[in-house]
């Protein structure tokens, strides 16, 4: 969303942009301050942390398999989970799965339904609308705008 309002500088941009800045601030010091207070906590659900981020593109990853992955309840597994990261496993998940379409949709190589599929969305739609909820533009909008940069 920064990236957005720098790039179109509509009126009030660099208040905007600071907002944003302190937003971001202040979340990393909110995740600092949870890693601290959580460090036996993490090491509990790591296997399937680590296991997320190499199989991010599995359609077929659940709460159910992540917590037997560590060995613990699913119930468990969430509340766990949820105070090391203060964010739920899917949502996590689907912020890793942004974060490789993002990289995938800098380049030329791949169309958009291609990426969907490579980075683990069953559907474009779902996609794209995760997408644009994260980012606040479209992945097409996303390329086009990476491609832009590119020629800059």
């Amino acid at each position: 969303q920064l990236e957005r309002v720098w790039t179109f500088k509509k009126p009030a941009y660099e208040l905007n942009c600071l907002a944003g800045l302190y937003q971001i601030l202040a979340k990393l010091r909110e995740r600092e301050l949870c890693a601290y207070h959580s460090s036996e906590k993490y090491r509990l659900i790591e296997p399937s942390i680590r296991y997320l981020e190499e199989n991010y593109y599995d359609t077929s990853i659940s709460i159910d398999r992540l917590a037997a992955i560590s060995g613990i309840s699913s119930v468990y597994f969430r509340k766990v989970f949820f105070s090391v990261y203060n964010d739920s496993p899917m949502r996590y998940l689907r912020m890793i799965r942004i974060e490789k379409a993002k990289d995938l949709l800098a380049s030329d190589f791949t169309s958009i339904s291609g990426i969907a599929s490579d980075v683990g969305f069953e559907s474009v739609y779902h996609f794209s609308k995760s997408f644009k909820n994260s980012l606040g533009f479209s992945p097409s909008e996303y390329s086009r705008m990476k491609k832009r940069e590119g020629f800059s």
